[in-house]
């Protein structure tokens, strides 16, 4: 009954350990993928790209 017990229990925490193993895998991949979209969004914002369209040249006389 009790060695019974224990393999529950021994069971129980390699399975704990497991789900652990991925969850800390699983958070350090959700940290890296939102440093990456926080630097894609500064990179937006800090460097703004010039408009390609020319301005407007009103110097047409008729």
């Amino acid at each position: 009954m009790k060695a019974e017990h224990n393999e529950q229990v021994e069971a129980l925490e390699n399975k704990l350990k497991e789900q652990d193993k991925h969850k800390t895998k699983f958070n350090a991949l959700r940290y890296r993928q939102a440093q990456q979209s926080r630097t894609m969004k500064t990179k937006q914002t800090t460097t703004p790209t010039p408009s390609p369209t020319p301005q407007p040249t009103h110097t047409k006389r008729i």
